[in-house]
């Protein structure tokens, strides 16, 4: 797959991983795709959805361009009071620890971009790669890829980084 060619629901389920949240800049930007919380050793792990359970994690590489192999995280996105994308829950994905197609969590961010706020609320929090892209489904939200999210200048979060999940939350 190409940046060049749209992504289908089926694809992002198909291939791998999804997730929901964008954050800040650099390595603190992982640390709001998900609710927060106290990790060993004073650390601060974020917190990735994979099919309902959550796992914690902490970027170790925030990388400028596209990898291989990789696996699909989706982020739930909102716009905040200067218009700029920020992560609005814990992200998805449909892999984790023990599946055969998990990559170890090196991830190529996807968003899908609440639109209708008070649609989002009556949903939230999306648990699953399933309900993120079901929502990005209806005129409440979109899905955008990798590219997008590396280009615009509405968000500053990380979009392509190796963040293992180690453990669950």
């Amino acid at each position: 797959m190409t940046n060049d060619e749209p992504i289908s629901r089926r694809q992002v389920l198909r291939t791998g991983t999804a997730a929901a949240v964008a954050s800040t800049v650099g390595l603190a930007g992982i640390g709001t795709v998900s609710a927060q919380g106290n990790g060993d050793n004073g650390q601060e792990f974020g917190r990735i959805w994979v099919r309902g359970e959550q796992w914690r994690t902490l970027v170790i590489d925030n990388r400028k361009e596209e990898f291989e192999p990789y696996d699909r995280l989706v982020s739930v996105l909102g716009y905040d009071d200067d218009g700029n994308l920020e992560s609005i829950q814990a992200s998805t994905s449909p892999n984790g620890p023990g599946d055969e197609e998990y990559n170890g969590g090196q991830w190529h961010r996807y968003g899908v971009v609440v639109e209708d706020e008070d649609a989002y609320d009556d949903v939230a929090p999306l648990t699953s790669t399933a309900e993120a892209l079901d929502f990005a489904d209806t005129d409440a939200a979109k899905l955008v890829e990798p590219a997008y999210l590396a280009e615009t200048d509405e968000f500053g979060g990380p979009v392509y980084f190796n963040c293992p999940l180690n453990g669950r939350a």
